[in-house]
């Protein structure tokens, strides 16, 4: 929920449901067109206009003077008044139902005992002034173009006589006789469908603001770092082949930063959460790390092997445990066979080494889940895992484990006491703040140290003022373009992907920076790297600077 909304937020968030928008005007258009034209009634309207005399004197040039025709106009609206008053009107009613019987005029007007209401009749009239003059124009709007015209001359054949004697000043002369106009002048259909499709435009932008303001999904990583005070490790856009795997009929399609398709920014994200962990572990002395999330597929499991494989990048030895023995995926994601794991180590039915698949990827080893049993909770809560984890820890740099939801069970709560720390990834704009809260409850209770955030999934189509505009990790470059070398899937398995870099010469990087200057700080920065971390008696003062005369040209020939 949001409380407040900048232009920009609103633009964002507009076009965000541009299709709802749409789908919204061409309904109103379209349901306000048909409404025109099945439901409401077709007015034909038709006229007659009269002059308006100040006095009964004739028409000759030389008696009419200026004074006379502002009395006359003056005397228009007097006239409009008398001409709707009853009198007038039961002289042209007498006159209509002299014309038309009364099962015709019924049609038309509301009758009492087979005479005109005298209200009805008045409703389909109106008299104006032509603008500002002594005319005094007639109009009759019904469904029938020859009533109207018979209205219409009705009033005006009375007129004169009705007026002479309610007004008792001034004449009137009757200057055209209306005839039927067989032209309707309404509804006017495209002036009704324009404002039914404005209606369903601001229908659709005062829903999207409703949906908007009560949706409570997390949609901002500012969001969770100034509710909980804990650190949003890394934010994932939307990749992969779900769309293409639906509609395939495989659901087991799980792209990995290994993938060529995958895009060099969130290979780079996933290099920054794992830069986060690393710094997150370093003053602990376990580095036993749960992955897990509120509730299920908000994709904790292939954010948990896109971590893994971005750890063993690093050469650091890994350990993957799928410890999501209720609904594993681990061994699919990497092709493994599934016999062994796990639930088999805990139980002893299988020696450790055994349960292990080695160099599944360069420095990554995958312990997957293997047969799900029918404990699970008992089994990650007992002492028998605890020994497995401290028979493991030494081998490894990292160990990384994937638990299930921990708002649906509570496997991961029962290993509190195993790992270092927990980290939860949250669904853009699925996992909401309560289901989150829940979450965050049940590892307090159980002690966890709950480390921070993954915010995964964010659709680059983010509505509002989320993402649309504001993801950080795009990135533009003129001189370098970044790929990855594909792979077979024996190679994959056994060696890493190779960075190849190609780099554009132009003038200006060659003024900008000398080639002879970088060297020798290339030069200065091993040196340092080499007297800190080398001890003294490892080699001797000339040897380091040997060897860091040669690491630079290697660098610079990669």
């Amino acid at each position: 929920m949001n409380e407040s909304y900048s232009i920009k937020d609103i633009i964002s968030l507009m076009l965000s449901k541009l299709w709802l928008l749409i789908l919204f005007l061409i309904l109103g258009a379209a349901g306000a067109f048909a409404y025109s034209h099945f439901v409401m009634p077709v007015i034909y309207e038709s006229y007659t206009s009269m002059y308006v005399r100040s006095s009964d004197k004739g028409s000759s040039s030389a008696d009419i003077n200026q004074g006379e025709l502002t009395a006359s106009r003056s005397l228009v609206s007097t006239y409009i008044v008398a001409l709707k008053s009853n009198y007038v009107m039961e002289k042209a009613a007498e006159n209509l139902e002299k014309e038309y019987p009364p099962e015709v005029l019924a049609e038309y007007f509301s009758m009492t005992d087979g005479k005109i209401s005298l209200k009805s009749l008045r409703s389909k009239v109106s008299m104006s002034s032509v603008e500002n003059t002594e005319i005094l124009k007639i109009t009759a709007s019904t469904k029938n173009p020859e009533i109207s015209a018979a209205v219409c001359n009705s009033i005006a054949e009375a007129a004169p006589a009705c007026l002479i004697k309610i007004v008792g000043a001034g004449s009137v002369e009757i200057i055209d006789v209306a005839d039927p106009v067989y032209i309707p002048v309404s509804p006017n259909k495209p002036k009704i469908a324009l404002i039914g499709g404005m209606a369903g435009l601001c229908l659709a932008a005062l829903l999207i603001f409703l949906i908007d303001f009560f949706d409570n999904s997390v949609r901002l990583s500012e969001a969770l770092t100034d509710n909980y005070q804990k650190a949003v490790f890394g934010e994932i856009m939307h990749f992969g082949t779900d769309n293409n795997s639906k509609k395939s009929g495989n659901t087991d399609t799980h792209q990995t930063i290994l993938d060529s398709k995958t895009d060099f920014n969130i290979i780079e994200n996933y290099k920054s959460i794992r830069s986060n962990i690393m710094f997150a572990l370093s003053t602990t002395d376990r580095k036993v790390l749960a992955i897990s999330s509120a509730n299920p597929s908000e994709g904790k499991s292939l954010t948990t092997a896109n971590i893994a494989l971005a750890f063993a990048q690093t050469e650091n030895k890994i350990l993957l445990i799928d410890a999501d023995m209720r609904k594993p995926v681990q061994h699919k994601i990497f092709n493994l066979s599934n016999k062994k794991g796990l639930s088999t180590a805990i139980g002893h039915m299988n020696p450790l080494e055994e349960s292990i698949h080695r160099n599944v990827y360069q420095h990554l080893d995958v312990m997957p889940s293997g047969p799900i049993p029918p404990n699970p909770s008992e089994m990650l809560a007992s002492q028998q895992f605890a020994d497995m984890l401290a028979e493991l820890e030494p081998q490894y740099d990292y160990i990384l484990i994937d638990t299930p939801p921990i708002n649906v069970v509570s496997d991961t709560l029962a290993m509190g006491k195993a790992i270092s720390g927990l980290l939860l990834v949250v669904r853009y704009a699925k996992t909401t703040f309560e289901e989150l809260q829940d979450s965050i409850s049940h590892a307090n209770l159980s002690e966890i140290n709950l480390l921070g955030f993954v915010l995964n999934d964010i659709s680059r189509k983010g509505s509002g003022h989320y993402y649309s505009y504001k993801y950080k990790y795009r990135y533009k470059y003129k001189n370098y373009e970044y790929q990855y070398t594909s792979h077979s899937p024996e190679e994959k398995l056994e060696t890493a992907p190779v960075l190849s870099l190609k780099q554009e010469k132009s003038a200006e990087q060659s003024e900008a920076v000398p080639a002879e200057e970088v060297t020798a700080e290339q030069l200065e920065t091993v040196q340092a790297e080499k007297v800190t971390t080398e001890q003294p008696e490892t080699a001797p003062a000339e040897e380091v600077t040997a060897e860091s005369q040669e690491k630079p040209n290697s660098e610079e020939n990669e």
